[in-house]
């Protein structure tokens, strides 16, 4: 049973859009790193690690991490991050863990690579490709240090597949790693953390949004195609956002991944404003429709504002700050929104087909 099985769909959408929040606050500190614009790093300055205290998933000292390349350390990359790995005799990696695809390639002495459900012996000189959301990790047995270079992508976003979020293996986990709960807030003030803290933070944003999306593709299986008007659960503004609940404005899930719908690059919901009431803070995400169904108001856009009725329809770009209010002293103003799913990356071009055994 997922940890989140339970939740209900506003509290688990609220949960993980303040997680998803937070890992954009991240990425925008790292823009600041990125304009070092770094392109050398000689093996003299290597700076190694205890596991611990880099990717902030168990306390216990199996091995050793020297982070390379990566925007915390000022290289103005953004598809993958290259580190080596140390392991001393007897150790291992740690929990077993899935991300985006990797690729690695052996330094110095032998070991055991676990892939899925296979094993591999490996040696110095050997490459291997994990491919990504794969269950895998690494042992040494032997009496040896053995040490690996690795280039990784572990990000959000991937274009062309779905996003795939670092992910540990709770069965896997010792008993160091569980005493970090999930849900453990990370410091905030990403400017001022040094490289490392800032990779332990973003390592631990994406676990939670690991456990997350697990839940997430949970309810996708559940493949609903239809919600009807009676089944919509209107609740107070702010508990599927992850903000501060608001008095005068409702929510009501539509089509979303957390109410079962087999959904990634949509999600859909109404909205209810009192009259005389805003929407609230006013904000920005992704690209968004408001089609209005009742009610009139004012559509604030940017720098422009638009005077709105029932039956209009309001394109609001991406990143936009943007919110509604209602002018009238008695009647709602409701409208249907559709926005990009969460992470969705920049569209690909995808072919209109028609059955053949439908044409008319």
């Amino acid at each position: 049973m997922s940890e989140h099985e339970n939740l209900a769909p506003s509290r688990l959408a609220g949960m993980y859009n303040a997680v998803n929040h937070e890992f954009k606050r991240l990425q925008e500190a790292l823009s600041s790193r990125r304009a070092q614009d770094r392109h050398v790093v000689k093996a003299k300055d290597w700076v190694w690690k205890t596991s611990g205290e880099t990717i902030g998933l168990q306390f216990k000292k199996t091995h050793q991490v020297a982070y390379l390349i990566a925007p915390e350390l000022g290289f103005n990359v953004y598809n993958f991050h290259a580190f080596v790995v140390e392991i001393p005799p007897g150790g291992q990696e740690g929990a077993y863990h899935s991300h985006g695809e990797a690729v690695k390639f052996y330094l110095k002495g032998r070991g055991r690579e676990i892939i899925g459900d296979k094993v591999y012996e490996v040696e110095a000189g050997d490459a291997m490709f994990v491919p990504a959301d794969v269950w895998h990790g690494t042992q040494n047995p032997y009496d040896e240090a053995f040490r690996f270079y690795a280039v990784a992508y572990t990000d959000i976003g991937v274009p062309l597949m779905r996003s795939v979020i670092f992910r540990s293996r709770k069965e896997l986990e010792s008993d160091e790693t569980k005493k970090i709960a999930v849900s453990k807030p990370v410091r905030s003030d990403y400017e001022r953390m040094d490289a490392w803290e800032m990779i332990s933070a973003r390592r631990a944003l994406l676990k939670q949004l690991g456990r997350l999306e697990e839940e997430m593709e949970r309810r996708r299986k559940l493949d609903r195609h239809h919600v009807k008007a009676a089944e919509l659960n209107w609740e107070p503004s702010g508990r599927s956002t992850g903000m501060k609940e608001r008095s005068g404005r409702r929510n009501a899930k539509a089509v979303s991944p957390e109410m079962g719908f087999n959904v990634h690059n949509f999600q859909s919901f109404f909205v209810e404003i009192d009259p005389g009431k805003s929407e609230g803070a006013y904000h920005s995400h992704s690209e968004a429709l408001k089609l209005y169904i009742e009610g009139w108001g004012r559509e604030i856009i940017g720098g422009k504002e638009y005077d709105i009725e029932a039956g209009d329809l309001v394109f609001i770009p991406a990143n936009t700050w943007h919110g509604s209010q209602n002018s009238s002293t008695d009647e709602p103003l409701r409208f249907f929104a559709v926005t990009q799913g969460r992470r969705t990356p920049l569209a690909v071009q995808v072919p209109f087909k028609i059955r053949d055994d439908l044409r008319v």
